[in-house]
């Protein structure tokens, strides 16, 4: 399939997988290291994390520093998914585009 494009189509090809690395590789980054800051916190500092959110409640700031990671998680994997979505419609298209010029 990839030999049958024109050499501009291979450039934007190749450059759209680039993207597509460089943007997975930055937002695991960016869990990898929220989740060890949240470690490090967990570790040298467990005082700051038993702090009350309230002094009625016995909601924590460990639990909402937890359930934002979690949140925050879950929307990076959908950022990356939507972004993806995108990229791969693009590609869609350039691929039909090829089959109807054959």
């Amino acid at each position: 399939m990839i030999n049958s494009l024109t050499d501009q189509q291979q450039k934007a090809f190749h450059l759209s997988v680039r993207n597509r690395h460089r943007r997975a590789f930055g937002l695991s980054a960016l869990v990898v290291f929220s989740y060890c800051i949240y470690v490090y916190i967990v570790a040298f500092a467990p005082d700051v994390f038993r702090i009350p959110i309230n002094n009625t409640g016995s909601i924590t700031l460990g639990i909402v520093a937890a359930v934002t990671l979690i949140i925050s998680y879950v929307g990076i994997a959908a950022l990356y998914t939507w972004r993806a979505n995108i990229a791969n419609s693009k590609r869609a298209a350039v691929e039909e585009e090829v089959s109807v010029d054959e």
